[in-house]
């Protein structure tokens, strides 16, 4: 299995950018991945090398990070409210039905934001 590399996103156009996403695993659950500021989706690699056989795992990149858009200059309503739509946008584009969404540092927030 090798890592993560940005020539492998894909990517989703969202309001005002694009953003870049990973697909692996072969498993029926599955669990998307946000990196806390300032890593991209490469700082999940132990946790993909583990759970690839048992879930399919979504990793995301946040905007200003890994193969995604720069951040836009003043992210309307703040950039949690943008990190948070974006993440919509992907579970939604995915048609993920009651993933299990785990971030770390900031992307903690943002998925605590996204679960209320």
């Amino acid at each position: 299995m090798s890592p993560l590399s940005l020539d492998q996103a894909r990517h989703l156009d969202v309001d005002g950018g694009r953003i870049a996403y990973y697909e692996t695993g072969t498993g029926g659950r599955t669990i998307v991945w946000v990196h806390g500021l300032p890593l991209d989706s490469r700082s999940w690699e132990a946790q993909r090398a583990h759970f690839d056989a048992r879930y399919r795992n979504v990793f995301l990149d946040l905007r200003g990070y890994g193969a995604s858009d720069k951040l836009p200059p003043e992210p309307r309503g703040g950039v949690t409210a943008l990190y948070t739509s974006d993440l919509a946008a992907l579970i939604t584009y995915l048609r993920l039905e009651k993933p299990t969404v785990v971030g770390f540092a900031s992307a903690g927030h943002v998925t605590l934001r996204f679960a209320a």
